[in-house]
């Protein structure tokens, strides 16, 4: 398992955890918190290593069987947070928690689609 494998199943596993705290917060409080946001900016922060470390291997001559899907994932990975993030910016309901829910899990997805397609 290399380097970048490993920080893949680091975001996915936290991304499920971020999920995880987006449900019971959904569940719980009917509101979202003030912490989720950072739990998600912390997420943002391991798919854009995860991310780098991606782009590093292409620099590097290692090549996907499928470029155009691998440079999409990567794009996506990084971009789908903070646009899910801007989305519910003013709204602090129990729907900007699912959306903050959905989002993690489609990074998620993504993270894990990334380590196939490698």
């Amino acid at each position: 398992m290399s380097t970048l494998d490993m920080i893949s199943w680091i975001a996915i596993g936290y991304g499920a955890l971020v999920v995880f705290l987006a449900v019971f917060s959904a569940w719980r409080w009917r509101a979202r918190p003030p912490w989720l946001a950072s739990t998600v900016w912390m997420l943002e922060f391991l798919v854009g290593i995860r991310a780098l470390g991606g782009v590093g291997e292409l620099l590097g001559g290692d090549r996907p069987a499928s470029m155009t899907t691998y440079v999409g994932y990567l794009i996506t990975s990084v971009a789908l947070l903070p646009i899910a993030l801007q989305a519910v910016d003013d709204d602090e309901s129990v729907w900007s928690v699912w959306v903050i829910a959905i989002a993690a899990v489609a990074v998620s997805v993504v993270g894990w689609r990334l380590t196939v397609t490698q």
